[in-house]
């Protein structure tokens, strides 16, 4: 409805007028749905009208690495996903019988990949102009999972157990990267004009399947020994 629409375009942000307001670059967030998320499927609006819409992070890591969105921007999406998990756990706490009750905030994680070696000498992405800025983020960040775990608290008692867990560390990349394709290339797996395997993502080779693939090429029978092949180049290298 209007009201829904209303809330979603305050949650936008123009970034630049350019050509005498003919072209403008315009952030929208990942605002999810009201429904098909949650379990009970139920859920899902009962925590939109208690909460108000929900809004996946991840969406801001991209616009920010390409020079599209600015700090205050991140910092502004952060705050917002963290401050309303907070008032779904209350909400949840509040409203519904419960022995264990569990939940994760990944801003942390996507903060420090953001800024955390903005703060490091030793990163390769180092910016002594920069770390102001970057330390101001990681402050915030940590500030918003206190008030996190502070609005969780507030719904138990003195018999409760308490866990607070990091899934892992975190440090600024230290190493240039390597090309993983230029490897696959140098190696002989790929011709120029024919890819048998290539990087895809940050963590994945996929190999290029008959049947699988639109344009597959390797056979299933060659698979396995194709794989093989990757893993011990890799490690080679």
């Amino acid at each position: 409805d209007h009201r829904d629409l209303h809330r979603l375009i305050r949650r936008q942000r123009q970034m630049c007028i350019r050509d005498s307001c003919r072209r403008f670059r315009l952030y929208t967030n990942r605002i999810m749905s009201k429904y098909g998320w949650t379990y009970p499927a139920s859920l899902a609006e009962e925590l939109y009208k208690a909460c108000g819409p929900y809004q996946e992070l991840s969406a801001i890591v991209g616009p920010y690495n390409s020079g599209w969105v600015d700090e205050k921007t991140v910092l502004e999406e952060t705050e917002y996903q963290a401050k309303w998990l907070g008032k779904a756990a209350r909400y949840l706490m509040t409203h519904y019988r419960w022995d264990l009750m569990m939940t994760q905030w990944h801003g942390i994680d996507h903060m420090g990949h953001l800024f955390l070696g903005g703060i490091d000498p030793k990163c390769i992405y180092y910016d002594r102009l920069h770390e102001k800025i970057c330390m101001k983020a990681m402050k915030k960040t940590y500030a918003l999972a206190d008030k996190f775990i502070g609005d969780i608290l507030t719904c138990i008692d003195e018999n409760t157990v308490i866990c607070v867990v990091s899934d892992h560390g975190m440090i600024g990349v230290r190493t240039r990267g390597i090309n993983i394709n230029k490897i696959l290339q140098d190696y002989g797996i790929n011709e120029p004009g024919k890819w048998r395997a290539r990087r895809y993502d940050e963590s994945y080779i996929v190999i290029n399947l008959e049947g699988r693939e639109e344009d597959g090429c390797v056979s299933i029978e060659e698979y396995e020994n194709l794989r093989s092949r990757i893993i011990k180049i890799l490690e080679d290298v």
